[in-house]
């Protein structure tokens, strides 16, 4: 945020949300006859009403100055359009290629796009030769059993979308394993069959460390039922980057599909990745949650920043965060099949805007990713809303509410939605009876960003996860960092390698006087349990 002019709108804003700060949230409703309608926008799917946020109409049009004058609209078309804004690795992040169905424009695309067509009608054979039980396992048996070995962005979007259709449609039934954790791993493993299971291993460098910990137990544990171990192909599907070393693990050629390095692991669930998504709902059903997502994408690509929902929630998050001083927002579903949605933005946007370094290679002046975090309601009413509505700290919250679960029961779908209200409607008012005492009391003015859904079906699934996305990017671009690599991950899986080599040789040199004497406590303790 360099050039001068958006210098002078970020500082007139911070003057303002001093003021915003020392007034009452309801206030604005009352000199704002049209709030509600000035602050609500539609897109694809998802209706927003944000009017309970802590800022004036007049306030809001200055915040949509920022991305025009650091010309966001043109990054956004430069990101769709295929330029390498993966500036560290030097590379584009093409996510939005793997929804597109119609032949891009553009002549570098055209390949790319080609090879996304040619993934999804692999993905396609696959789920109709299971569905028809045409594809067997290594033992020559009908597979009704998968098991997707992955983990954060090869994981985390399939588990959410297949958790929040619930919608059985084939004799399959899919399973996550995601932490090299021997308790997992017999979780996981313990009721199904080896010769009716198939394993997916999903990793964009077939080097993940837990990853392969976990593929190569899952060969074991075939093996103990496999007259020719070494002969096990037929039970894994790879997704990857690295076919070379998918076939060393023992997988096929013929059963590896792509990963390409201009989609990023936390959204590639578009891809291959969301192969168990296919196997679970069925082939349409994923080409609806494409379809879904792709209409948001002409959203974003094409909405004024106005009415731009996914520009619209960034300029919030920063509002709230760079102007008022909030730490961390809440997500909170009202929606047991959302319930694994907060975890998927955590990885999707602290991995993505946890960054202290700009695209110039400076130190960020300003704070970046806020601490996402959240649970459903209305269990979180009985957990964390008690911080939220009396704590010391301004925390505002993201409601999603679907209008529409599936669920026919009234009386229940009138309490989820009531209660949803009701916390938003309590953050913004506070407690205002007279005489309250002061244990009892509420402030109020507590901002908040109400989600409707229009419901669960796979397109407005995808639409939810994509304007999240776009969210993210947006932020990225205002704070003038790389959303799409992850260097600190990578140190921290660096570190792992070695001092796993140094438990297995007990050489607990070249560390810190702290984590060498954590090594040998741990080595001492494996020998005294040997012993024992």
């Amino acid at each position: 945020m360099e050039n001068q002019k958006t210098q002078t709108i970020i500082s007139e804003l911070k003057e303002e949300a001093k003021q915003s700060l020392e007034r009452p949230l309801v206030e604005y409703f009352k000199e704002e006859s049209k709030r509600v309608e000035t602050m609500s926008v539609s897109a694809p799917y998802i209706f927003a009403d944000f009017s309970k946020n802590l800022l004036s109409w007049k306030t809001f049009q200055k915040l949509c100055q920022i991305p025009l004058t650091l010309q966001i609209e043109e990054k956004i078309k430069n990101m769709f359009s295929g330029d390498n804004i993966n500036t560290t690795e030097v590379r584009p992040a093409l996510h939005t290629l793997l929804r597109k169905i119609e032949t891009p424009s553009s002549p570098s695309l055209v390949n790319k796009h080609a090879l996304c067509m040619k993934t999804l009608q692999q993905m396609e054979s696959i789920t109709r030769e299971i569905s028809e039980g045409k594809r067997k396992s290594a033992f020559g048996e009908r597979i009704t059993d998968v098991v997707n070995i992955g983990i954060g962005g090869s994981h985390l979007g399939s588990k959410l979308i297949l958790d929040a259709l619930r919608k059985k449609t084939s004799l399959l039934n899919i399973h996550f394993l995601e932490n090299a954790d021997q308790n997992e791993i017999a979780r996981v493993l313990h009721a199904l069959e080896p010769r009716n299971t198939l394993f997916l291993i999903a990793s964009k460098a077939f080097s993940t460390g837990e990853t392969l910990l976990n593929a190569h137990e899952a060969k074991k544990w075939l093996s103990q039922s496999h007259p020719c171990p070494e002969d096990l192909n037929k039970s894994f599907i790879g997704i990857t980057n690295n076919s070379s070393a998918a076939n060393a693990f023992g997988i096929s050629t013929e059963n590896i599909l792509p990963l390409w390095d201009w989609v990023g692991g936390r959204f590639s669930v578009w891809s291959a990745i969301g192969l168990p998504i296919a196997l679970g709902q069925g082939m349409t059903t994923f080409y609806d949650f494409l379809a879904g997502a792709r209409e948001m994408d002409d959203h974003f690509l094409n909405s004024a920043v106005n009415s731009n929902l996914p520009i619209i929630l960034a300029l919030l998050s920063f509002w709230n965060h760079n102007c008022l001083g909030a730490e961390s927002y809440a997500v909170v579903p009202y929606c047991d099949n959302l319930r694994f949605f907060p975890s998927y933005l955590q990885q999707l946007e602290m991995e993505s805007n946890g960054k202290s370094i700009t695209l110039d290679g400076n130190e960020a002046p300003y704070n970046t990713a806020p601490i996402t975090w959240g649970g459903v309601g209305t269990a979180s009413q009985h957990a964390f809303f008690q911080l939220i509505h009396q704590g010391t700290r301004m925390i505002p919250v993201d409601f999603i509410l679907p209008l529409q679960t599936g669920n026919f029961n009234q009386e229940l779908e009138h309490y989820r939605v009531a209660n949803c209200l009701a916390q938003s409607e309590t953050l913004m008012l506070g407690n205002r009876e007279k005489n309250t005492k002061p244990e009892k009391s509420l402030a109020g003015s507590r901002p908040s960003t109400t989600l409707m859904l229009e419901n669960l079906s796979p397109r407005a699934l995808g639409a939810l996860l994509s304007l999240y996305e776009h969210k993210t990017e947006t932020l990225g671009f205002l704070w003038n960092i790389n959303s799409f690599d992850q260097w600190g991950v990578e140190n921290g899986k660096n570190a792992a390698t070695r001092i796993m080599q140094g438990l297995n040789s007990k050489n607990y040199s070249g560390h810190d006087q702290s984590t060498s004497s954590l090594m040998r406590k741990y080595v001492e303790r494996i020998v005294k349990d040997e012993k024992e």
